[in-house]
Parts: structure tokens; sequence; C-alpha cells
């Protein structure tokens, strides 16, 4: 039985062409009935879109060019994996425990160049201390 997300993922700032990782892992263990997703929500719509279900161990095909699923169901780990870092998968990213309802969230910032991706990165410190 999930129990509840001890990693929730962390807002992410990544360079447009790289790889990003968004993390989320739950305690307890992943059965047909409690499940984990990772979903988004595309600009301008409150409709998410799903990527990946726990009790079908699959990124959704529609989606397998953008994202990979790092996951290890007995020790509840979760992680979303951005293949290519582009303008279009710069959105708001949630992992859910769907039986639970509980999510925990993360924003993915595209940037294009390095020297933005230096002051992204000082900027999100600055937030977080």
């Amino acid at each position: 039985m999930i129990q509840a997300i001890v990693t929730a993922p962390a807002n992410t700032v990544a360079r447009v062409g790289s790889w990003a990782t968004l993390n989320c892992t739950v305690t307890g263990d992943v059965d047909n009935s409690e499940y984990v997703t990772w979903n988004y929500h595309e600009p301008g719509s409150n409709v998410p879109v799903r990527i990946f279900t726990s009790n079908r161990a699959d990124v959704k095909h529609r989606h397998r060019i953008k994202f990979d699923i790092e996951h290890d169901d007995h020790n509840g780990v979760y992680n979303l994996l951005i293949k290519s870092v582009q303008l279009d998968v710069a959105v708001l990213y949630y992992c859910e425990l769907v039986v639970k309802g509980e999510k925990a969230a993360a924003k993915l910032v595209a940037v294009s160049t390095s020297r933005s991706l230096l002051v992204l990165r000082k900027f999100t410190e600055l937030l977080i201390t």
C-alpha cells in the first residue's frame, strides 16, 4: 500500500537540447489499485495530459519520443526523464498518487544559452534559500 510521496520533483532549469530529470519517490508497495502517474498541463489548459501510469509500467506511446521513466517499483522510484528539453516541454509537471489524490508538482524552465542558464540557476538558488 502506498503511503506518501517522500521525494517530490523540484523546479528545474535546463538548457534546450539537454536531458532533465524530475524525481518522484513514494513509500510502500505499488499495486493495481494504487498507482503513480506523471502528468503535465499544456499552457492555457486545465486538462492534464498523462505521460505515465505505474500499473501499466510504460510511457504512453505518443510521449515516448520526448519522455522516459526510470522506475523501480520495489523502492518506489518513478523519475520522469525528459529526453531533449525543448521550449514546448517547459511546463508544469506533477507526480500523483492516484488513489490518495496526493500531488507533487515542479516547473521545468528551458533556456537556450549558457548565460541564461547561469542567471536562472542563480535566481532559483535565491528563491530556495
